[in-house]
């Protein structure tokens, strides 16, 4: 099937593709991970990293532990994205806030630690209770005033307003891609039990992420079940066909998310249900330690 050595006489190969091409495939080189796909530099540019970090950063234990994750022989492909936020030579990852929203942090990553700590810092800006240690707010609010307001004016909450074009410039679009992850269902006609009416707000700030659906139908009834033919159990056997399943399945990755802040399969149970042949590539619906 690869263009590599082979001490087979390959002459007779074309009859194998012929009549199972799902399982010998055509010639291919692509050799890539599920997580290449989420990683890749063209997803990448269209949403900053946050598909690939969200998928990375249960993955941080790695670099020090090899064994601690199940897919830890994925973490090389983190590191070399983003090798201060995954190091491979056992080195502690920042977490503080500080580390997380210092200049030399922010100039690798985008400001992605800093806005994924800042972001769940929030309420700290607001009167209502907080569980939060609120201490490191103000780190937050030094970093980027507009994002995180010390006393929560004009601070935004809503997909409109964390989806607007003034906010996006600001955290590259951290906020915008929480609250539009879990709304991915609106894409399509299926059943969806979140409210959609806030989703053209995410095609508006991202199309290349969110697609281009006009005619959401929250809530309304399932189709069957979807099977992605990339997902047979004859196709993904091969690592190229793994490759594909993944692919066709990214859509609706946030049904897969191992965070639980950017999973969507409790609130969408339905429509991640129809995607079940993903998991063959994307992992458990609901993602570790989910009951799906």
């Amino acid at each position: 099937e690869s263009n590599s050595s082979c001490d087979t006489d390959c002459s007779s190969y074309s009859f194998c593709t012929a009549a199972f091409p799902a399982v010998y495939g055509t010639t291919t080189t692509d050799t890539r991970s599920p997580i290449d796909v989420l990683c890749a530099a063209d997803l990448i540019q269209v949403d900053n990293g946050f598909a690939c970090r969200t998928v990375c950063d249960p993955l941080q234990c790695c670099g020090t532990d090899p064994t601690c994750n199940s897919d830890c022989s994925s973490y090389s492909n983190c590191t070399t994205l983003f090798p201060d936020a995954y190091p491979a030579n056992g080195t502690v990852v920042s977490s503080s806030v500080a580390e997380l929203c210092a200049d030399d942090i922010i100039a690798v990553d985008n400001g992605f630690g800093c806005h994924a700590v800042c972001h769940d810092l929030k309420c700290c800006a607001l009167n209502s209770s907080c569980d939060s240690d609120c201490s490191s707010y103000p780190t937050c609010t030094a970093k980027y005033p507009d994002a995180y307001p010390s006393d929560g004016t004009g601070l935004a909450s809503s997909v409109a307003e964390l989806c607007d074009a003034s906010l996006t410039a600001i955290d590259n679009g951290f906020g915008c891609h929480s609250a539009c992850h879990p709304l991915m269902c609106c894409e399509s006609n299926s059943s969806c039990d979140t409210d959609c009416g806030s989703y053209s707000f995410c095609i508006a700030a991202f199309p290349a992420v969110y697609g281009t659906a006009t005619n959401p139908n929250p809530g309304g009834a399932s189709s069957t079940t979807v099977v992605p033919a990339s997902c047979a159990p004859d196709n993904v056997l091969l690592s190229a066909g793994e490759m594909q399943c993944a692919e066709d399945c990214s859509h609706r990755a946030c049904c897969f998310s191992r965070e639980t802040d950017t999973n969507c399969y409790t609130a969408n149970k339905a429509w991640c249900d129809e995607y079940k042949a993903c998991e063959a590539a994307m992992g458990p619906l609901g993602g570790a330690g989910t009951n799906a």
